[in-house]
This record gives structure tokens, sequence and C-alpha cells, in this order.
């Protein structure tokens, strides 16, 4: 499934859902084809754990890790998902990227529970773009 459509979007957020019965967690990266979740520990808020979605399954992914003062905890789904996916889907032209280049999404918690998301071109080469959770461009950043 391709993750950063609007239905692949939907269908992740529902996953996450399923899994953790909430989209709560400190950043959530969605490339095409999968996507690394990184939420707190359900018994210590402490300590972190990261899982990848690849191939309709969740599975833990590397070791647990502490947590920092910059991890914020904040619902991660609380984003408009159609208007995300279509602003990745402009994303590559946006950034100078060649026809074809893939992106990749960072939705991370801020201070104040706000959201900040980050749209990267894996492009060699190109900068970046800072989206609002309402999916308009906050900032592009020229390479």
């Amino acid at each position: 499934m391709q993750l950063q459509t609007a239905d692949g979007l939907a269908a992740l957020m529902e996953t996450i859902r399923g899994k953790f019965a909430d989209t709560m967690g400190y950043q959530l990266v969605v490339y095409p084809t999968y996507a690394i979740l990184d939420r707190a520990d359900p018994t210590n808020s402490h300590v972190e754990h990261s899982y990848m979605y690849r191939g309709d399954s969740w599975q833990e992914w590397g070791s647990p890790t502490s947590t920092s003062s910059f991890d914020v905890l904040a619902d991660l789904g609380a984003i408009n998902v159609p208007a995300v996916a279509a602003t990745l889907a402009a994303a590559p032209m946006k950034l100078g990227a060649p026809d074809g280049s893939g992106v990749y999404l960072i939705v991370e918690g801020a201070e104040g529970g706000v959201l900040e998301l980050a749209v990267h071109s894996t492009a060699p080469g190109t900068g970046f773009m800072q989206v609002n959770p309402d999916g308009s461009i906050k900032e592009v950043f020229p390479p």
C-alpha cells in the first residue's frame, strides 16, 4: 500500500489506533511503503519504543531508548490527512527534485501540544519544507 496517498495515510492512522488504541507518540516518519513510529513505553514515560509498519503489520524496531527534553508526546493523528497527502504529492516539484523523486513526511510533537510537520525529498541537493497540520506549507527551505 502506498502510505503517502490520502487513503494510505488514513489507513496508517487506523492501524496505529488499532494496535495502540490511540495515535499518541513522539514522532511518525512516513515513507511510501513503510512508517516508523516512536511512542512512550506504557509503563514508563521516560522510555521510548520505536515500531516499524511494513507489510500490513507493526513490529518493534530497535532497542528502547531514554526520552529526552526534545521528545514531546502529542496526538500524531491530529492532521488533515487528505490535505497533507496532497502536499506530499506536490512536494518533489516544490523542492526542485527531479520527476519521480521520493519524499518522506515527519510528524512530531512540539511544545504546547502542537504538531510540527516536515517534508524532505530523497533526491540529493534538494531542500525541505515545513508544513502545517492542515496541509498548508509554512516555509520552504532551499538546499
